[in-house]
């Protein structure tokens, strides 16, 4: 069993962040979750200190009440994971959970309309 952590950002948000702090552009999941800038829609939080969401490996649902952090436990897998926020357009990212490393995925969710 490994443990995620990661975000959800406003991916319209983020790329404006990027177009004023161009060296983000080439950032991994991490280097965009420790950083304190302005694409971050929540202020960080230790990761411990997330609250935990139930991920649906069944239909591969991962679903939160809001926006910001999250983390959720799975068995260390490559597994599809559903990214939904009301207002915004559904998200599928497949991530490769490995037990051997910290995982972090991280949702960039475009703006329904």
């Amino acid at each position: 069993e490994k443990r995620a952590i990661g975000e959800f950002h406003n991916s319209v948000r983020f790329q404006q962040g990027v177009a004023e702090n161009p060296e983000m552009a080439g950032w991994d999941a991490k280097g965009v979750y420790d950083a304190a800038t302005g694409a971050t829609i929540q202020c960080k939080a230790p990761y411990w200190e997330c609250n935990e969401y139930h991920v649906y490996a069944g239909d591969s649902l991962l679903d939160t009440a809001d926006w910001g952090q999250y983390s959720f436990r799975l068995k260390a897998n490559t597994i599809p994971l559903r990214g939904v926020c009301p207002g915004y357009k559904d998200m599928v990212i497949v991530a490769k959970l490995s037990a051997e490393t910290r995982i972090i995925v991280n949702f960039f969710m475009e703006p329904e309309g």
